[in-house]
């Protein structure tokens, strides 16, 4: 019996965990670089979140709570699109 396909939301969050964490890395190692601190800070934050808002289907936005977000992202949505407060 073949393995069931994980939900779409699942594949989603594993991708996006991914991602989060391969830009984590590359981030840390450009400001190391650079001597500045580790940290991107609130405000790149925010700019992801929104630009990421924007690009959103209404179909995606509706799954965001299903999504693990941290603080920071959720204080951002919760600002920006209240519809999607946690």
């Amino acid at each position: 019996m073949p393995a069931r396909e994980a939900p779409a939301i699942v594949r989603w969050q594993a991708f996006e965990d991914a991602h989060v964490r391969a830009g984590a890395r590359i981030a840390r190692t450009l400001l190391g670089r650079a001597g500045m601190a580790s940290a991107l800070g609130a405000a790149q934050t925010a700019a992801k979140v929104a630009y990421t808002l924007a690009c959103m289907l209404a179909r995606a936005g509706r799954e965001l709570p299903a999504l693990r977000r941290p603080q920071i992202a959720r204080r951002e949505l919760a600002r920006l699109h209240r519809d999607h407060r946690v």
